[in-house]
């Protein structure tokens, strides 16, 4: 169901869109453990470890610029979230 809501075109409603940017902010800031979790897990190749470990982008840069959809990029909640952690959100 995330996955729908997710996927670029999903019809969504306002109402959910609202209740979906609260799980990205939440997400984001949930996001602080990721750096200590890639570092001893085998499925994320060395690459992939690899922004994370040489500051490339924090955590939350990665959960809102990676992980939010596009759609919800724009939403208040996620605009208002990145301005006070300083996050820029990419188009």
């Amino acid at each position: 169901m995330l996955y729908y809501l997710c996927y670029p075109g999903a019809d969504v409603a306002p109402a959910v869109q609202d209740e979906l940017a609260d799980i990205f902010v939440m997400l984001a800031d949930s996001m602080y453990v990721i750096p200590n979790i890639v570092e001893h897990n085998v499925i994320w190749s060395e690459h992939e470890k690899d922004p994370f470990r040489d500051g490339l982008f924090t955590t939350k840069d990665y959960a809102i610029n990676f992980l939010t959809p596009p759609y919800l990029r724009s939403h208040p909640s996620l605009k208002a979230y990145a301005q006070a952690n300083g996050v820029y959100i990419s188009s």
